[in-house]
């Protein structure tokens, strides 16, 4: 398995977002039409905090994710994130799509190496393909809490095959990254200059998830 170099991945994604008019391939992926980028299975597994985009309203686009600490905190550079439109495909040969406004997360290495784990049990499983049943779910979210301490209570309906949801929660992510984060995530919507409370209520709940992007048998 090809060893993911986040650092260069991060520059590529970067520098091919500037024109994707095109489907641009490369070692790790494609860009789509629309400006997706898409992994190559030999890439994943991958750790993202992401929102996906059917579930906000994205009237700037990527542009609308920025740094936002960075302007407030200029003393803690580290808490810039590149953020990123990733296409992924899922459920086996039921090839369900999902469009996701993402930032890539440094994973432990003890949790990269739970995180392929994960990624070769359940990939050629087809789950999803029909329905995913409440003992697969089970399994699934005994299997976090024993490699990761951690859960998909709120998340459950996302798992499928090439598709690993965890809750968010500032603690379960520390578990995971050694990465910083802000404890209010929102921080990392530009909101325009509009504060009125509503905007910010609509479709908060569930808005962050992490995921474990992993390969797809179809």
């Amino acid at each position: 398995m090809k060893k993911l170099d986040i650092n260069k991945l991060k520059n590529i994604i970067i520098e091919e977002k500037l024109s994707p008019s095109s489907e641009v391939f490369n070692e790790y992926g494609f860009y789509d039409k629309d400006g997706y980028f898409s992994f190559n299975n030999e890439m994943m597994p991958i750790l993202v905090l992401a929102n996906e985009t059917s579930n906000f309203i994205l009237s700037k686009g990527n542009d609308r994710y920025k740094s936002v600490i960075e302007e407030k905190f200029d003393e803690h550079k580290m808490l810039k994130r590149d953020w990123f439109k990733i296409f992924h495909q899922t459920a086996g040969h039921a090839c369900h799509h999902h469009n996701l406004i993402a930032t890539i997360i440094k994973p432990k290495l003890n949790v990269y190496n739970d995180m392929c784990e994960i990624d070769n049990k359940y990939f050629n499983s087809d789950i999803g393909l029909c329905f995913v049943s409440l003992e697969e779910v089970n399994k699934y979210n005994k299997l976090l809490k024993d490699m990761f301490n951690v859960s998909c209570n709120l998340t459950y309906e996302s798992f499928e095959e090439g598709f690993y949801p965890i809750d968010y929660t500032p603690e379960n992510i520390k578990k995971l990254t050694s990465e910083r984060f802000p404890i209010e995530l929102d921080n990392f919507i530009d909101w325009g200059g509009d504060t009125h409370p509503w905007n910010k209520f609509s479709g908060s709940i569930g808005r962050w998830k992490i995921f474990i992007l992993g390969k797809n048998c179809d």
